[in-house]
């Protein structure tokens, strides 16, 4: 049985202004994915969303990393998916194309248990400095039951590629609420993430050693292209643990083709990285990151 509200205007023009007061969206460790849905019918979707930083495990550049992203996607009524998008970089600093991603699975659903599988490739700008992008792309599974409508429970592994692979595993547990003929839906969900972070010691060793923020586009430091040469590693990045929790509030209001969502997330990183430079290893400053997500999507649908 869904849970509705009772006083509707007032609860939406509630959940309206938390999204909106956040200052700084999201289920897994890479805040631009979000579980694929089974659908009788197929469709294909464009749709355009903005997220305010790139937060990866509750991990996060120096800088915000903030994305305008425009995407299409196709949804076949077996389960096969297939998505394309490209990643605007909108910082005041500096704007360019920095990531396109290109994303395919399958997706299962039967009575209260739903499950899916998908690989995607992602295509950075050499200059990004973007915390995942040390990765190449990433394969994952993931499985949800739904416990007699009190709440639903997920659990998605994700095999990282890049120089060194890693695991990421992430356990969900959420709830939605509906208001207004089911077009309102409100989601408190709880994820937290276990893995390994070989990904981050690429990201340190290339992107925060200075050569890509020294002068990779003649903009550093430098001046005329001078780069600096610091080794910087993570230490055990190998070593599997837990990265973060995070608590989301997906917002969505459906009306005919159009969907329209915001979602604010408090991601908190534990387990600090020992890290290396000039051989000197020192502690990582981790810090709660707020940040969030909006957009708008638009459907179009055949039998």
């Amino acid at each position: 049985m869904k849970v509705r509200f009772i006083k509707f205007p007032v609860l939406f023009f509630m959940a309206l202004t938390i999204s909106y007061k956040l200052p700084a969206q999201s289920r897994s460790a890479d805040t631009t994915r979000s579980k694929p849905a089974f659908s009788s019918s197929s469709y294909v979707q464009a749709g355009i969303n903005y997220i305010s930083n790139t937060v990866f495990a509750g991990r996060k550049d120096s800088v915000a990393v903030p994305y305008l992203s425009p995407s299409i996607s196709y949804s076949h009524r077996s389960g096969l998916f297939a998505k394309g998008s490209l990643s605007y970089l909108t910082s005041a600093k500096e704007s360019k194309i920095d990531l396109y991603t290109l994303t395919a699975g399958y997706v299962y659903s039967r009575n209260n248990f739903i499950a899916g599988i998908d690989a995607t490739k992602y295509f950075f700008n050499s200059s990004s400095t973007n915390v995942r992008s040390g990765m190449s792309g990433y394969a994952a599974l993931f499985s949800g039951y739904n416990f007699k409508d009190i709440f639903t429970a997920y659990v998605d592994g994700m095999v990282i590629f890049g120089p060194t692979s890693d695991f990421i595993l992430g356990l969900e547990l959420n709830h939605p609420f509906y208001a207004a003929r089911d077009r309102l839906k409100i989601t408190p969900t709880i994820y937290t993430n276990f893995g390994t972070q070989n990904y981050y010691n690429e990201y340190y060793s290339t992107r925060r050693s200075g050569s890509v923020r020294g002068g990779g586009n003649g903009n550093g430091n430098g001046g005329s292209g001078s780069t600096e040469t610091t080794t910087i590693s993570v230490v055990e990045s190998s070593k599997f643990q837990l990265l973060d929790y995070e608590f989301s509030l997906p917002v969505s209001y459906t009306y005919k083709q159009l969907t329209f969502f915001c979602t604010p997330v408090l991601a908190i990183p534990v387990h600090p990285s020992l890290i290396t430079s000039g051989g000197q290893t020192t502690r990582e400053e981790l810090s709660n990151t707020f940040f969030w997500s909006a957009g708008i999507g638009y459907k179009f649908t055949w039998k």
